[in-house]
């Protein structure tokens, strides 16, 4: 996926966020496309935050529930995936009620009741915060805490790399050098990766 190069004024900017996105609402295969025509969404029937939606009086929790999956397709559509903010700025209960064509009474029920704290799937915060934070989320979800994944793949990169260069023309032939550059690139990008997860 293209990723938005935020600006300085941007990255300032409070608006609503879904703090779970990647845990909840990213799969490997939706991050490779720019534009997904589908996302991710968990079956927790049995989660608390569920539960206390569904426990609100008939019909402000169908109501509620409804604005929130609606909220999901349209951070899927974001420049950053999770974060309710456009090119043209924050979106707020007008701008969703237009992009859904639902009521914007059900939005406006619904970020009261999302933001409550024993709820909380959805807060406010500034750009730049929960940008960084997705990226460590993604991070974590790729590697894990432990970095045996990431380890590995590095080893198996490093071997193939030796393999190219038992080749004393590796250098000269240009198929073989983009290839054991692929590797090396690939290889540095996964350090950086594992030295910015050791730090969450």
């Amino acid at each position: 996926m293209e990723k938005h190069e935020w600006t300085a004024e941007e990255l300032e900017t409070k608006c609503l966020l879904l703090p779970d996105w990647v845990r909840s609402h990213e799969r490997s295969d939706t991050r490779r496309y720019k534009h997904p025509d589908w996302v991710p969404f968990p079956l927790k029937l049995d989660g608390k935050g569920y539960g206390r939606i569904m426990a609100l009086p008939y019909p402000q929790n169908v109501s509620v529930f409804t604005a929130y999956s609606l909220i999901v397709e349209v951070c899927a559509k974001m420049p950053e995936r999770g974060i309710l903010m456009d090119l043209d700025g924050p979106l707020d209960t007008l701008d969703l009620a237009t992009k859904t064509h639902a009521p914007v009474e059900i939005f406006e029920m619904a970020i009261d009741v999302l933001q409550r704290p024993k709820i909380g799937w959805l807060t406010v915060g500034p750009v730049d915060e929960w940008v960084a934070s997705f990226d460590s989320q993604r991070m974590l979800k790729l590697y894990g805490k432990g970095n045996k994944k990431i380890n590995g793949e590095i080893g198996r990169l490093w071997i193939q790399m030796l393999h190219i260069q038992d080749n004393e023309d590796w250098n000269k032939n240009p198929t073989t050098r983009a290839e054991w550059q692929g590797m090396k690139h690939k290889v540095d990008e996964l350090k950086a990766a594992k030295k910015k997860a050791g730090k969450l």
